[in-house]
């Protein structure tokens, strides 16, 4: 198979100046002195990407994705190290790149066509189904300037992607628009992507990148500290963000380059440590929101085996009981008690509230035991869930306490061939 894309040692450095003056001084010192310091955002990066395949670049910001994305499409140049592409580039890296704000939307459409020298006798046809893409039919005679950052990013994901060219670039390009709008972005996508066409694909929503991507490269401060399986990409990538310490985070990103460099890919998901079969201690949520409206009080949160093992690696198919204590510091009736469960992009997914007979009167100092027991029917990924509770207080019905991300969790299963949340445990039958 060819490569379109190949990168050798690659690095990219950016001048940081500690005060505005100071780059005065640099451009007119005769003695040639430095006033800046060199901030390295990509590291001797290494790799190639072959015609049709999609390649997935995940990281966290600041991670130098946008950087690698943009010398890649030619925007700016490497310090060090060289790389090469064979094919037309169409790149959707920043909302306003390569449109000229002065114009309108329908004069930057064929400004754009005319240097790529897109035919001429074809450009009214295509220019339609553009304007007709990006939905902005009552704004294309209006300067550019005016459009909104969100209108701006639908005009280049529609001329990019319309055009279909041989490697196509996109950074983050999902964020914007209505629900419809992006199911229709993406659908597009899919279908660049069934036509044989090259896409590297930055995104943070990592079920994108598993359902689209071939292969997957972690960059992390510059490096890239892992090139390959898809599924493994991700759990590397989500490892690291759970780790708060910085010397725990330092170690594990070693082991990870390591393991990867010495080809013992199937050791990877082992390199957490302390990580178990069931449990890892740094799967925590780092946006934990405590909302305490009465003293009421939530402690000792957890997922657990039905034969009470603490857990927050699951399994398709298993049952689990989300675990808790309330502590009540004051007189409650009729308290009801909710839980929902939602994605990592924060789609809701499912949720109950109840009210039981051993909750309708409570005391102060009163401490209850609470179990809610649940089949675990979702497909790989990264969950969440949020507790509450609800009573009447001095007879006046209110939320009591909620925590908003009280749980994380992961889901593993077997059944790779599936890209969606959740399995409804489909059976087919046909008769003739």
């Amino acid at each position: 198979m060819s490569f379109v894309i190949t990168i050798n040692n690659l690095s990219k450095a950016y001048k940081v100046y500690s005060k505005k003056i100071d780059i005065v001084k640099e451009f007119f010192s005769v003695s040639k002195k430095k006033y800046h310091k060199q901030r390295w955002a990509l590291k001797n990066i290494n790799f190639t990407v072959n015609s049709g395949e999609v390649l997935g670049i995940i990281g966290h910001n600041g991670s130098g994705k946008s950087t690698l994305l943009k010398v890649i499409s030619g925007v700016v140049a490497p310090t060090k190290g060289s790389f090469s592409v064979k094919g037309e580039i169409g790149a959707i890296l920043e909302l306003s790149a390569g449109f000229n704000p002065e114009l309108t939307g329908r004069e930057n459409i064929d400004f754009y066509l005319s240097i790529i020298e897109y035919p001429v006798e074809k450009r009214s046809r295509i220019k339609s189904e553009i304007i007709s893409f990006s939905e902005l039919e009552d704004f294309m005679d209006q300067p550019l300037k005016t459009f909104s950052s969100g209108m701006r990013s639908k005009l280049a994901f529609a001329v990019n992607t319309i055009i279909e060219p041989d490697i196509l670039i996109l950074d983050e390009v999902f964020a914007v628009g209505d629900d419809m709008y992006r199911r229709k972005s993406f659908s597009k996508m899919e279908s660049i992507i069934a036509s044989g066409k090259t896409v590297l694909f930055v995104s943070h929503s990592l079920k994108n990148v598993r359902d689209v991507c071939d292969r997957v490269a972690v960059l992390d401060k510059g490096e890239m500290i892992f090139l390959g399986d898809t599924n493994i990409a991700v759990s590397l990538y989500q490892m690291l963000s759970f780790v708060d310490d910085k010397k725990e985070y330092s170690r594990l990103r070693s082991r990870i380059m390591e393991h990867w460099k010495e080809g013992r890919v199937d050791e990877l998901l082992k390199c957490g440590g302390e990580v178990s079969v069931d449990y890892n201690p740094n799967l925590v949520s780092k946006i934990q929101q405590i909302q305490k409206f009465k003293n009421v009080e939530f402690k000792e949160i957890s997922i657990k085996k039905n034969e009470g093992q603490k857990v927050n690696l699951l399994k398709s198919g298993e049952k689990y009981k989300i675990a808790y204590k309330i502590v009540f510091n004051e007189n409650v009736k009729n308290v009801i008690l909710r839980m929902n469960i939602k994605s990592e992009n924060n789609i809701p997914i499912s949720a109950c509230e109840l009210q039981v007979e051993e909750l309708s009167e409570v005391y102060v100092g009163q401490e209850v035991e609470v179990e809610w027991e649940f089949d675990c029917i979702l497909l790989s990924g990264s969950y969440f869930g949020n507790l509450s509770a609800k009573g009447e207080c001095e007879g006046v019905s209110t939320v009591l306490v909620r925590i908003v991300d009280a749980i994380a969790f992961r889901v593993e299963n077997d059944l790779k061939q599936y890209k969606d949340i959740v399995t409804l445990n489909q059976k087919l039958r046909v008769k003739l």
